[in-house]
């Protein structure tokens, strides 16, 4: 576990420098559109699976970027909120998400 905590906070910071180079400086709130983006896939793909996060996260990018193509210009501001939309109709159908975890095991 501490290899996983290392791994991705050199990752994390690797991101950051990029971060840096495209937007000039950086913020406590930059990046948190893609921190909720990200939660949210994980919610609709399931959160006991991490087959169930990749799941949703295609969905999202796929909704995103099939809205981007089917709705007129004057609609894309609103290309969030459709998916969302969407997003909260699947939750309703299946609100433990789109892929069931494992079983879990109690450990002691």
């Amino acid at each position: 576990i501490a290899t996983a905590f290392a791994i991705s906070g050199c990752l994390a910071g690797v991101v950051a420098l990029f971060w840096i180079g495209r937007l000039g400086s950086v913020g406590p709130f930059v990046g948190s559109t893609p921190v909720l983006i990200a939660f949210v896939a994980a919610v609709v793909g399931g959160m006991e699976s991490l087959t169930g996060a990749v799941v949703g996260g295609y969905l999202l990018g796929v909704l995103t970027v099939g809205l981007q193509l089917v709705l007129p210009q004057s609609m894309l501001d609103y290309r969030q909120a459709f998916v969302f939309a969407i997003v909260l109709l699947v939750l309703l159908v299946r609100p433990q998400g789109l892929v069931r975890g494992g079983t879990a095991v109690e450990r002691i």
